[in-house]
């Protein structure tokens, strides 16, 4: 099969990181790709750099020129891509897959009539599935594939190394400093979870990057503010590098945490549970499309509510309509407490839910799924 990837592929991107495994996956079974990237090659896998076939859409002036140049014609096109670039991005396949989730739950109305251009919607989650359906798309194009883990990723990785002697680290693991990603509610829980005294530390995985739209905040200015409201916190170390290998970090640590208000998929949770850690996560399934994988018998989940969403949570055109997970901060503090103090009662319970986890979510199980959809 001859397969073509127009979209993201610059792995500094989610979109990239999820386009350039299943690339990777396709390659490895014998299949024939042909790569081309919209937004560069950082941090680009070297085994794939021999299937770039077009560096001419790699700023948004050629992109608005249409000047790639590609002219065959594949018996697969796959994008994970706003829809407005499905019918551009996707035009050479007979299977024609696009994959897109908004991470919000009102689709701008203009958007709707791209679906056209993909022959197969693919969501990541049945919470992304349903916003889509609700919007308008037609159910029957419309099938849920999840993200995976990178296996070799995780059997080759080491230990990064932090500089502290506390026995239990904490991660968060925030690739974009987005207002729904809850920053300043995860420094309110850790701020009134623990103090100094703790054996705990928390792993900030973030960027410091000044905000450029209006659906991002500051972590710089959030971390200030928890400093000077909370002066005996536990300690916190702030890790804004890249890392070739992301499991170096979680084999590090010992409990992932995140307090999201929307999230279509979560990658940080299943790659914290693909790492056998303790995961701790919002738990509404409205808005939450990690509680696909992540349930009783895996994790820990925040319990919350639905709530509007405000204007800088939402993307593009904001809606009156637009709705959010608000997790409860009294149950992340009780379910952090929880995880610190039974660590290994709770890992032992969730041993089995685990591998269970790990054996469906590798990128080579995903991969199959798709061409499991091809005609």
């Amino acid at each position: 099969m001859k397969a073509y990837f127009k979209q993201f592929l610059s792995c500094s991107h989610s979109w990239g990181n999820v386009g350039t495994s299943i690339a990777k996956e396709l390659k490895n079974m014998g299949h024939d790709i042909e790569l081309c990237s919209t937004n560069g090659y950082d941090s680009f896998p070297e085994e794939l750099l021999e299937n770039v076939v077009c560096r001419n859409c790699t700023t948004p002036q050629n992109l608005s020129k249409n000047v790639c140049n590609i002219n065959n014609e594949f018996d697969l096109s796959f994008a994970y891509t706003m829809m407005m670039h499905f019918p551009e991005y996707l035009k050479h396949g007979k299977n024609r897959f696009g994959c897109w989730n908004l991470d919000g739950t009102v689709i701008p109305s203009g958007y709707i009539k791209y679906h056209a251009g993909a022959t197969k919607i693919l969501p990541s989650s049945s919470f992304s599935l349903n916003v889509f359906k609700k919007n308008g798309l037609p159910e029957d194009k419309m099938f849920v594939i999840p993200h995976g883990y990178n296996e070799n990723d995780l059997k080759n990785s080491k230990k990064y190394e932090l500089k502290t002697d506390k026995k239990i680290k904490v991660l968060i693991n925030i690739q974009q400093n987005h207002t729904r990603k809850n920053i300043k509610g995860i420094l309110d829980v850790w701020g009134k979870t623990f103090t100094n005294i703790d054996d705990v530390i928390l792993i900030a995985k973030v960027k410091n990057k000044v905000p450029s739209a209006l659906f991002e905040v500051s972590w710089n200015v959030e971390f200030q503010k928890f400093k000077k409201k909370y002066k005996k916190h536990a300690p916190v170390i702030i890790i804004d590098e890249f890392i070739s290998n992301i499991f170096d970090l979680y084999n590090a640590c010992d409990i992932v945490f995140s307090m999201s208000n929307i999230e279509c998929f979560l990658m940080p949770a299943l790659e914290g549970l693909a790492s056998n850690k303790l995961v701790i996560a919002s738990g509404g399934d409205t808005c939450c499309g990690n509680v696909d994988f992540m349930n009783e018998k895996n994790s820990l989940l925040i319990k919350g509510k639905t709530v509007r969403a405000p204007s800088n949570y939402q993307y593009w055109k904001a809606s009156v309509y637009g709705e959010m997970f608000e997790p409860d901060k009294e149950h992340a503090s009780e379910l952090l407490l929880n995880a610190v103090k039974n660590y290994d009662k709770l890992m032992y319970n969730f041993s089995d839910g685990i591998k269970h986890i790990k054996k469906k979510y590798t990128w080579n199980a995903v991969t199959k799924q798709i061409l499991n959809l091809c005609e």
